[in-house]
């Protein structure tokens, strides 16, 4: 059975991949699909969960490992990296 890094981490990196290229704000299915390429086997509803309770300005999901303070949603379906205000 292979290692893997935690679902908030792989979210956490694909959102600074994503901002790194200049696609910030970005979408929660370019979140999804960044994610998808390294591992495909995640579901969708164990990552939907995990960007809600990742989100400062957002209520409820899963909490992650970093709790409330990798994303901000700037419109329905739109975030940024909190350290990117």
């Amino acid at each position: 059975m292979a290692c893997r890094k935690p679902n908030w981490q792989l979210l956490k990196e694909a959102g600074q991949g994503l901002t790194k290229e200049g696609k910030s704000p970005f979408t929660r299915g370019e979140l999804i699909g960044r994610v998808w390429k390294s591992h495909p086997g995640i579901g969708e509803n164990t990552l939907n969960p995990m960007i809600q309770g990742m989100t400062t300005n957002l209520k409820g999901g899963a909490p992650g490992g970093l709790g409330k303070d990798v994303f901000y949603t700037v419109g329905r379906g739109m975030f940024k990296m909190c350290d990117a205000f």
